[in-house]
């Protein structure tokens, strides 16, 4: 039985056990979804967070291993064997999977109140080097190193100037194509919560 496993979801049902279902219930397209994350967020203090930034970061990293999960076998993504990463030392590598070259790929992901926003380097920081010295990701590659965000993507600078066409986005316009109005991708999400509800607290 497929679970998910980012340290948070267990820490944010304790406190409160319908977030899951107020933000995926009836939720139709990444819009909808990051609306509600960021409504989510907002009780922060409940949560017991320090900040909505954080919140809003959990959720959306708990939606990137459902989407990974579930899309894994789509060639247009390229991720197998997702798995979140080790949350000791948040170099920026989010999570750690497979690429379709079969060889380590590492993850950012970054969620943005506004999907318009572009990001640069200041945002992905330490993501490609951590990626490359601590997950063995090929220093060369231009598949294995990938940012998931709702923001527009990589600015074009950071994209080709700073990391040399190494480090691709996953945005926007790319997830809401995969998921939005797709029916079996939000009854696979809904299905992921209830399996790790009922493995965690059975």
């Amino acid at each position: 039985m497929t679970i998910i496993n980012h340290e948070s979801f267990v820490n944010l049902y304790n406190k409160d056990q319908s977030i899951f279902e107020s933000i995926f219930k009836d939720t139709k397209t990444l819009s909808q979804l990051s609306n509600k994350i960021i409504k989510a967020s907002k009780n922060f203090e409940a949560l017991a967070y320090k900040d909505v930034d954080k919140v809003k970061g959990d959720l959306f990293e708990i939606f990137s291993e459902c989407f990974f999960k579930i899309l894994s076998a789509d060639n247009r993504i390229g991720v197998y064997n997702y798995q979140p990463a080790p949350p000791v030392d948040d170099y920026g590598v989010d999570g750690i999977a497979i690429g379709m070259d079969e060889k380590p790929l590492t993850i950012q992901v970054k969620f943005r109140s506004d999907a318009t926003t572009e990001l640069t380097q200041e945002h992905i920081k330490q993501f490609a080097f951590q990626s490359i010295v601590t997950y063995n990701v090929d220093k060369d590659t231009t598949t294995n190193m990938i940012v998931f965000t709702n923001a527009k993507g990589l600015h074009w600078v950071t994209e080709s100037r700073v990391f040399s066409g190494r480090v691709k986005a996953i945005g926007y316009d790319q997830i809401s194509q995969l998921v939005d109005n797709n029916s079996v991708f939000w009854k696979n999400v809904k299905d992921l919560v209830d399996n790790t509800v009922m493995a965690k607290y059975k």
